[in-house]
C-alpha cells in the first residue's frame, strides 16, 4: 500500500474558487493591481535623441542603455523611460515628464560621471609604465604585455599630492595611475553625502560601499600598503592619500572644498552608482502628445 503524502485531502471549494477569481478581477479593475509602466501613447511626454560624442571608456552598447535608464528611473525618477542606441546615436524616451523634469534629465545625461580609486604608479615599483612608448599628448600607456595606465590630472591646479613623477599634458599636471579590473567603479558604492570633517575644520565628503564594493576596497586597500590611492572624480583627482590600512564600507574624501564643490562632487557620485556614460551631446528634442 503506497505511503500517505497528504493527509484529510480535500476538494476544493468550487465556490470560494469562483468567489477569488471574481474578487481579483475586481481589484484590477479598480486599479488595485500591478499598475503598466507609463507610455508615450497614453501619458506623452519627450523623445530626447543623443550623438555620443565620445567613448573613451569603450561602453558597449548594452552597458550604456542599461547605465541611461537606471540614470533616469532611478535618479531623475522617470518610471518607464526607456534609452536605445542606434548608429552612435542615443534615443532616450521619457514618458509622461513635466518641464522641470525634462531640464534635469537633459542635465544629468550630459554628464558622464566618471568614478574611480586607482593605485598611483611608483617610477621603483612599476618602471615598464614609465618607459612605455607615448605620444607626448597621450594620456593612456600600456606595457608590452598589455597593462595600461592613464596619465590624470588634477581637480584643482593649487592641489598638492605626495611627490611622485609627473607629466605635462595639455597644460596640466598629470599623474600616472594604474588601469586593472579590481578599481574601484561608481557602482561598488551605495550613497555619497556632504559631511563636515572636523578634524580640517572643513567640508568633506562621506562616502558608504555596497557589499561588493567593501569586498574590494578592503582588497586593493590591503594589497597596496604604503602605496598612494588616487581617488578620481570626473576623470580628474580629487584626493591622494597614502594607504596606512585597509578601508571597508565608510570612508571620508577631506580638502579644501567650498560648497559648490561639495555638491558637485555629490552629484557625480550619486549619477556614478548607476554606472557611467559616455559623453553626449544633445540633438534634439521632440515633445509627443498622448493618443
Amino acid at each position: 500500500m503506497p505511503d500517505k503524502l497528504i493527509e484529510n485531502s480535500q476538494e476544493p471549494n468550487m465556490t470560494t474558487t469562483k468567489y477569488l477569481s471574481i474578487l481579483v478581477a475586481l481589484l484590477l479593475f479598480l486599479g488595485c493591481g500591478p499598475s503598466a509602466p507609463p507610455t508615450l501613447n497614453n501619458v506623452g511626454g519627450y523623445v530626447l535623441t543623443f550623438a555620443v560624442a565620445d567613448n573613451g571608456e569603450e561602453l558597449t552598447a548594452a552597458e550604456i542603455e542599461s547605465h541611461a535608464v537606471a540614470r533616469l528611473q532611478e535618479y531623475c525618477g522617470v518610471a518607464g523611460a526607456t534609452a536605445t542606441l542606434r548608429d552612435d546615436q542615443l534615443i532616450v524616451v521619457l514618458p509622461g515628464v513635466d518641464e522641470q523634469t525634462l531640464q534635469l534629465c537633459q542635465k544629468n545625461m550630459l554628464i558622464p560621471a566618471q568614478l574611480s580609486f586607482q593605485v598611483v604608479a611608483d617610477p621603483l615599483i612599476d618602471p615598464l609604465f614609465y618607459n612605455a612608448p607615448a605620444e607626448p599628448d597621450q594620456r593612456q600607456v600600456k606595457t608590452p604585455a598589455g597593462r595600461t595606465a592613464i596619465w590624470t590630472p588634477k581637480y584643482r591646479a593649487d592641489d598638492e599630492f605626495a611627490p611622485t613623477t609627473t607629466r605635462e599634458i595639455g597644460g596640466e599636471t598629470c599623474y600616472l595611475l594604474l588601469q586593472t579590473p579590481s578599481d574601484l567603479q561608481g557602482t561598488d558604492f551605495l550613497s555619497f553625502e556632504k559631511t563636515f570633517d572636523a578634524d580640517i575644520g572643513g567640508l568633506a565628503l562621506e562616502f558608504h560601499t555596497t557589499p561588493n564594493g567593501e569586498k574590494r576596497m578592503k582588497g586593493i586597500t590591503a594589497a597596496n600598503m604604503g602605496r598612494d590611492l588616487a581617488i578620481v572624480f570626473g576623470n580628474r583627482i580629487v584626493m591622494m592619500p597614502t594607504i596606512r590600512g585597509s578601508i571597508g564600507e565608510r570612508g571620508v574624501i577631506s580638502g579644501r572644498f567650498s560648497e559648490e564643490e561639495i555638491d558637485e562632487l555629490v552629484t557625480l557620485g550619486e549619477l556614478s552608482k548607476h554606472g557611467q556614460l559616455p559623453q553626449l551631446r544633445l540633438l534634439s528634442q521632440e515633445k509627443i502628445d498622448p493618443k
